[in-house]
Order: structure tokens, then C-alpha cells, then sequence
């Protein structure tokens, strides 16, 4: 079980393209897409799924002691599934043969064909379904304070980089363009270390997250950059209008360019941009491999 990423969504309409061709019949209903996933970024999955046309929901995935009993009449027993999958090979040669395609036909397949439909329908109602009729991210709509003005730069800021650090393969995050460069991973992972170190200088009560600050993981990268996002959203609610444009100490080096005081708001926008400057280094790295930046794609 993984965290979001944007290429799922490829991933999904090649499922869709699967099932609708080889196992979907005329008189069914239209096929729709679940993504279960270990958690997800909301704003990520919105832009992954903007122009994806299909049904889908990403839903975080979370284990329960017993099935609902009003689905208990609704889903197939172990035993229907035993029976309509084939049971575990019992010798080593028959475990060598490919497996029978799956068609259907049958009344027990619809049953279980309705249940897997009734159980996603369920779970995908905690995050609005991919099609035309979704709104956009908040952090595009209108602000009347400073404090949603300020988060929602926040959001779009740390939308843009997680993104682009999520369509990177994990087999490149140990891309280097030159040898005297920091990989990929590890100026994705700058990014999360300073945000964080400037982020707890503000003074706010709100927990601060542990991050693996030698992660070389694309999991643990991007798991980093999530948490750090987070806590960044947290911060400002908990500061407030009147904490954010207050003046503290400058932290640390930031005396030298910013002076011996700063308001929160100043080192929040740094932070920001810190993120873009880096963000477009990542950009070059993505472009050598191939790979385009997906705020670059083309519907």
C-alpha cells in the first residue's frame, strides 16, 4: 500500500480499458475506478484527475475488524470468491500454469461484481468522484482574510512541487545531471528540510512532524514533503491574521538579507519561494529524463 501518486491515474485508465473491452457486458452499468491508497493529498489527487473523464475516486485505505452488517448480504462469502477465483494450487506444477481469464457470465460473478461496485461506491463518497462536475482546489477560489490568502499560496505552492516530485520514477531519484549536483531525492528532500527548520522558528504550539532527513526513498521523500505541507496549513490557522503579521526575531542566517526582525508572513513567502527556485531546478531534471512537468502538460 503506497501514498498518492499522479501516475495512477494512467494506471487506472488502462484498468478501465481492460475491464470495459474483456469483461464488461452490454446490459452492465458504466465501469468506475477506485484507487485505494495508504493516504493521499487531496489537492494532488484533483489535478491528477482533472482531465480524467472516466469515474474514479481516491479513497485512503483502512482496515476494519468486521464487514458492515448491511453489506454482509450484499458481497460474496469467502466461499463464492474460493469457488469463482480457484483455490491456491495444491503442487508446485500447478501453481506453473497461467491462470484461467475470468469471464462474467455467471450469477455468482455478477454478485460479486455488484459488491465490489456497492463497496467502492461507499468509499469513494469521502473524496469527490473524477468528471465534469468536480470544483476546483480551494486554494484557486476568492479569500477575505489574510490567513486564506496565505494558506492557500501555501497549498498551491506545495501542489505544484509534490506533484512534480511524484512524476519522477523512483528508479531516478538518484538522478544526478552532473556529478557534482545533489540528486533529485535529495533536493526534493531540501525542500522539506527547510520548510520545516523555518516553519518550527515561527513559534507556533502546533506539533512539528518527523521526517527521515536521509531518506533516499521516493515513498519516504514524498511522505516527507506531505507531512511538511501539512504542518506548513496548521501553522498559519493556529498564528492567525494577527500572529502572522506580527514581528519576531529572524531565525537563524535570515538576519543577514532580512534584518534582525521579521513578520511570519515574510519568512512564510520566503519559504515559498525557496520552493519555486527549487522547484525549478526539479523542472531540468524531469526534462533531461524525458519527462514533462505535469503544470506543463497539455489536455
Amino acid at each position: 500500500m503506497k501514498f498518492f501518486e499522479p501516475e495512477f491515474a494512467g494506471k487506472m485508465n488502462f484498468y478501465f480499458s481492460v475491464v470495459n473491452d474483456l469483461l464488461r457486458h452490454p446490459d452492465d452499468q458504466p465501469s468506475i475506478g477506485l484507487i485505494l491508497c495508504k493516504t493521499k493529498d487531496r489537492f494532488v489527487a484533483e489535478y491528477s484527475l482533472r482531465d480524467f473523464n472516466k469515474p474514479t475516486g481516491v479513497s485512503e485505505y483502512r482496515l476494519a475488524e468486521s464487514l458492515p452488517e448491511k453489506l454482509q448480504g450484499s458481497l460474496p462469502t469467502i466461499e463464492e470468491l474460493e469457488s469463482e477465483f480457484g483455490s491456491a494450487p495444491e503442487t508446485e506444477k500447478e501453481a506453473e500454469k497461467p491462470p484461467p481469464l475470468i469471464k462474467l457470465c455467471r450469477m455468482s460473478n455478477r454478485k460479486i461484481l455488484s459488491g465490489f461496485l456497492l463497496l467502492a461506491s461507499l468509499l469513494s463518497a469521502q473524496t469527490p468522484a473524477a468528471g465534469p462536475q468536480r470544483q476546483p482546489p480551494s486554494f484557486m477560489g476568492s479569500c477575505a482574510n489574510l490567513v486564506c490568502e496565505i494558506e492557500s499560496d501555501w497549498s498551491r505552492n506545495n501542489v505544484m512541487i509534490y506533484g512534480l516530485a511524484g512524476a519522477m520514477p523512483e528508479d531516478k531519484f538518484s538522478y544526478k545531471p552532473t556529478p557534482a549536483q545533489q540528486s533529485f531525492g535529495e533536493r526534493v528532500l531540501h525542500v522539506a528540510q527547510i520548510n520545516l527548520m523555518l516553519l518550527q522558528a515561527l513559534g507556533a504550539k502546533t506539533p512539528a512532524p518527523a521526517i527521515d532527513a536521509k531518506a533516499t526513498s521516493k515513498a519516504a521523500s514524498m511522505a516527507a514533503l506531505q507531512r511538511v505541507g501539512e504542518y506548513g496549513v496548521a501553522v498559519i490557522r493556529e498564528l492567525g491574521e494577527r500572529g502572522l503579521t506580527a514581528r519576531i526575531d529572524s531565525p537563524g542566517p535570515m538576519a543577514f538579507f532580512m534584518g534582525p526582525q521579521v513578520s511570519r508572513q515574510r519568512i512564510l513567502y520566503f519559504l515559498m519561494t525557496h520552493s519555486q527556485d527549487t522547484y525549478g531546478q526539479l523542472v531540468v531534471y524531469l526534462r533531461l529524463n524525458g519527462i514533462t512537468p505535469p503544470a506543463s502538460r497539455q489536455p
